[in-house]
């Protein structure tokens, strides 16, 4: 009984030590989290592409295979942190801003990692969109491709949408109008493919009695040339003559 009261009265005695004051508490609280910031710098988890690769990979549980020779470099403000919840936007924006995407690999969570150039090629996710149906896109920078079905499908107009959208598209970007699908296809960043959808949508109209006719005209003067040199290499027929002669 003794040593038990005794025993009572130190944990009594030592329980003041034990309490933790608000002033504790915020102060342990800030130090945790600027441990945390510290360790989810991008800039310091992204300092070249093999470290970022295992930092995200390791967030996403995606697996990346690096095709030879691909490298990047990462500016990013001190506090720009990565983690879970925005890791595929950090990561395919670095990619994009390098010239680099990530290409499905042929099974689930499974990447290679390209030169964008490359990309183009590879079989890179294809969303469907149309003037009335909104394409289900995720909010990342990667490389894809964009099927737009017009309201009014007229292929003049599909070249129309296709030449007018190439000056705002980067080099590595591809932009086809596509006469059997009547459909425009796109594939290029994310980012880029949203923006051209919301233009074609307000090129996307009937057309006036005054572009039929001028779109006639044009399928008549193809037709014409291509009477003339039905052979797809240049003949003297298709060739404009030059000043001199």
């Amino acid at each position: 009984m003794k040593n038990s009261y005794l025993y009572r009265r130190n944990i009594t005695r030592a329980w003041p030590a034990l309490i933790i004051t608000p002033a504790v508490f915020a102060a342990a609280m800030t130090l945790a989290l600027n441990a945390r910031a510290a360790d989810s710098k991008l800039v310091e988890k992204c300092k070249t592409l093999p470290a970022c690769v295992e930092f995200v990979s390791s967030l996403t549980h995606d697996q990346y295979v690096l095709a030879p020779g691909v490298a990047f470099e990462t500016a990013a403000t001190q506090n720009t942190e990565i983690n879970a919840q925005n890791a595929d936007l950090l990561f395919s924006m670095l990619l994009d801003l390098n010239g680099l995407a990530r290409v499905p690999a042929g099974q689930p969570k499974l990447f290679k990692l390209v030169k964008q150039r490359d990309a183009r090629d590879a079989a890179v996710p294809q969303y469907e969109a149309s003037y009335d149906q909104d394409a289900i896109i995720p909010n990342t920078h990667d490389l894809a491709t964009l099927n737009y079905a017009p309201k009014f499908p007229n292929f003049e107009r599909l070249e129309e949408m296709a030449r007018s959208l190439r000056s705002f598209l980067p080099a590595n970007a591809r932009i086809v109008p596509d006469a059997a699908s009547m459909k425009v296809r796109m594939t290029a960043a994310i980012p880029d493919l949203k923006r051209c959808l919301k233009m074609m949508r307000e090129m996307d109209r009937k057309p006036t009695a005054a572009e039929e006719n001028d779109w006639k005209e044009q399928k008549k003067r193809r037709a014409e040339k291509s009477a003339k040199c039905p052979d797809p290499l240049p003949c003297p027929a298709c060739i404009a003559p030059s000043k001199s002669s």
